[in-house]
């Protein structure tokens, strides 16, 4: 028979069932993803406040609207937020408000969803059918419906990280080609990244 034996205390030998062992093997291979989702954050994650505008595909910092060589503003971010933002923001799901980061990680990928999108996720969430970051705050939008809330981010360091570190290089002017860099080398390496495009250079 194929099965591992064990000693036990009185010194017999006993059989480890082939099931239990799969299980086991499950168990700590899955165990880096769900250590990744832990509700614990680092305070040094907390970003600023300012909000960014998006002129081409380098995301930059601006009060005012870019304005292009002919004098007309440039499209910016807030062009692209999904209509019903504002609503989706005010009737938001208490899970969301677990705490400061998260709550600013919510708001971001719910207003700047064209810049989250872009960026992978490496909490393992790759296998829950996730394509980017943006899949751990909000479920793929549907024409003609609200706004669907993700309640994944609410407990995964992770994710939070992920879209913190994100609206950080975004306020220091860093092309999202850029960020993405980023993001992939400060947490890719340990568990498989979403299935993420890269941004357009």
């Amino acid at each position: 028979m194929d099965r591992t034996e064990h000693a036990s205390p009185t010194g017999h030998r006993r059989s480890l069932h082939p099931a239990a062992a799969g299980i086991i093997a499950v168990v700590l291979l899955s165990g880096a993803a769900f250590a990744a989702c832990s509700g614990a954050h680092d305070p040094a994650a907390q970003t600023g406040t300012a909000m960014p505008t998006m002129s081409g595909h380098v995301p930059t910092v601006d009060a005012a609207p870019q304005m292009t060589d002919s004098g007309s503003a440039a499209m910016g971010v807030g062009d692209l937020v999904p209509a019903d933002a504002s609503e989706a923001w005010a009737s938001r799901p208490a899970y969301t408000r677990g705490n400061a980061q998260t709550e600013e990680a919510y708001a971001y990928a719910l207003y700047y969803p064209q810049i989250v999108q872009w960026m992978p996720c490496y909490c393992g969430c790759g296998g829950m059918g996730h394509r980017s970051n943006l899949d751990c705050y909000y479920k793929p939008a549907v024409p003609g419906q609200p706004t669907a809330f993700e309640e994944h981010a609410s407990y995964c360091d992770i994710c939070v990280k992920t879209t913190l570190l994100t609206k950080q290089l975004v306020s220091e002017g860093k092309s999202l080609r850029e960020i993405r860099a980023a993001v992939d080398q400060t947490f890719g390496g340990s568990v498989p990244g979403t299935p993420t495009e890269l941004p357009p250079a």
